[in-house]
């Protein structure tokens, strides 16, 4: 029970962060396991507003209740001046969606990513973001980014550096 339980809240939050509507999913597959899959989640956002004086959430759907705020926010996009992201590799399809309304005002978005150090695809990241930025920033904002390589490391001694650069030339 556990391990089925610890699977379908990993599965609800994954359902959460890419905005899956249950409804809508479950019509578009002839799956019965998906289709009571997508039941629960339907039950399980259900019980979420049900439950008690004041709705529950949790942090995926706290992520999409932000993005449907700004989403109908017409100003929303003029608050911020720059919006600037670190480990952008490590952002979900929520986030990102959420980063971009934000900047699209302005169109000041900066992100800050290394495609080898995508962590937390288990919580739902996806290094997509980050590797496909450049098409995004077109598709979303209409202008063309401006890539700025950082090649210097400050975290780590030249001689760690180097014996990383020996090892992971080895290795494909």
């Amino acid at each position: 029970r556990h391990l089925a339980v610890t699977g379908c809240l990993q599965l609800f939050n994954r359902l959460s962060e890419e905005c899956v509507d249950p409804e809508a999913a479950s019509q578009r597959t002839e799956d019965p396991t998906l289709r009571r899959l997508l039941s629960l989640y339907r039950h399980y956002l259900a019980r979420l507003v049900s439950d008690g004086a004041s709705p529950a959430t949790d942090l995926s759907l706290l992520q999409q209740h932000a993005l449907r705020l700004v989403e109908k926010a017409e100003l929303a996009p003029q608050v911020f001046r720059h919006v600037i992201v670190d480990e952008y590799q490590d952002t979900n399809h929520v986030q990102e969606r959420l980063f971009f309304r934000l900047a699209a005002h302005h169109r000041n978005f900066c992100v800050v990513g290394d495609d080898d150090q995508a962590l937390y695809r288990f919580r739902g990241a996806t290094v997509e973001n980050f590797v496909e930025f450049p098409a995004r920033c077109r598709q979303h904002l209409a202008c063309e980014p401006t890539a700025i390589p950082l090649t210097r490391n400050y975290r780590s001694r030249r001689g760690i550096v180097d014996f990383y650069g020996r090892f992971m030339a080895t290795c494909d």
